[in-house]
């Protein structure tokens, strides 16, 4: 367990925080990607990103307890900052956790508090372009805002967030008071990669070869979020059946050098890029957007649905891909619970005295 902080390519180490300096013989980079604010790293602090686990329970406790201050709070004025709940950004992420909040504050929840209703909550999802889900053809992401619409979400188009603090969102379509704001607008990637000087994109990924290689250094491999790599003229999508599909791909490519390890093979890796058969293929198994109950929207190759159908097809793939298959079976028994129950047990606020 340590924290990287210096990747020498040439003296082939990795220093950590700790001062430990670890020697390789092949490297592997996989650092994933951070939220980012768009040289606004000050909202940080009031809109936190989603990319971990952490962040999954900080912004469950959030909403948790900004429900418990609404039903405290007298004045309906002041109720009104910890009802709005406000998510910059119309990816997959950023209609997924509309949709949740929506439910979860509309349904779920709202039947354990006295003073105030459903109808008093509202959710905002903020997007900057004239369509959500920009990688959905334009029939899928209106299904996705149409179903977003049904169960109460306010969703904006064309708008631009301006600034963020502690009382809220101002945009240029007016100010949004919120104590609740979730950031799924953006990615970059750790300036780490910047020691190892080599081509970067305007994300900060860094261009790697076919065979996930590092230009120049056949031995160091990046793959996942932080990396570049083109296929047909355009880099693969930072997603997650990228990254699991590069990760088997690296596996094997490293198992095989480690067993025919000689110094014809790690030749014959450099000019991998010219060899078909050690090159990266990416299968693009489809795109998926979960928006809400028996709501969802996918698209594989040609073949579109939404609704219930994908919605179906959503929940089979998540179980389908789970480890072990004790996980899968207690997944789909909770879920079925929680379908038919319309109940999600995990309410519990781990730091109420960090919230203010």
């Amino acid at each position: 367990m340590g924290t990287v902080t210096t990747i020498d390519k040439n003296a082939q180490s990795v220093t950590i925080s700790s001062g430990q300096t670890f020697n390789f013989d092949y490297l592997a980079i996989a650092i994933g990607s951070n939220a980012s604010y768009f040289g606004h790293s000050n909202w940080e602090q009031f809109a936190p990103g989603l990319k971990s686990i952490h962040d999954a329970v900080a912004i469950r406790e959030q909403i948790l307890i900004s429900l418990e201050l609404a039903e405290l709070e007298s004045e309906i004025s002041k109720r009104e900052r910890y009802l709005n709940f406000v998510v910059i950004g119309g990816g997959p992420t950023g209609v997924e956790m509309a949709g949740a909040i929506a439910e979860i504050t509309k349904n779920t929840i709202a039947k354990d508090f006295r003073n105030y209703s459903p109808l008093h909550s509202k959710i905002f999802l903020i997007q900057r372009d004239p369509q959500l889900l920009l990688d959905y053809p334009a029939k899928l992401a209106q299904k996705a805002k149409d179903d977003l619409n049904s169960l109460g979400v306010d969703v904006m188009l064309n708008t631009l967030v301006e600034d963020i603090d502690e009382n809220g969102v101002k945009t240029n379509q007016g100010f949004i008071p919120s104590t609740n704001i979730v950031w799924a607008a953006g990615n970059e990637v750790s300036p780490l990669l910047k020691q190892l000087d080599l081509p970067l994109d305007a994300g900060g990924r860094i261009k790697i070869n076919s065979n996930l290689s590092l230009p120049g250094h056949p031995n160091i491999f990046a793959l996942g979020d932080c990396a570049h790599l083109l296929e047909k003229s355009a880099p693969l999508p930072a997603v997650a059946t990228v990254a699991l599909q590069q990760g088997a791909y690296l596996a094997n490519l490293l198992h095989e050098k480690l067993e025919n390890n000689t110094a014809s093979n790690t030749a014959s890796a450099a000019n991998a890029e010219t060899r078909g058969d050690l090159s990266f293929k990416y299968w693009d198994k489809g795109k998926m957007a979960t928006i809400g109950r028996k709501k969802a929207v996918v698209q594989i190759g040609n073949f579109s649905v939404s609704g219930f159908p994908a919605w179906v097809l959503w929940l089979v793939i998540h179980i389908w891909f789970l480890i072990s298959f004790h996980n899968k079976i207690m997944v789909f028994l909770e879920w079925t619970w929680a379908y038919f129950t319309f109940n999600r047990a995990s309410r519990i606020i781990v730091h109420p005295s960090d919230k203010k």
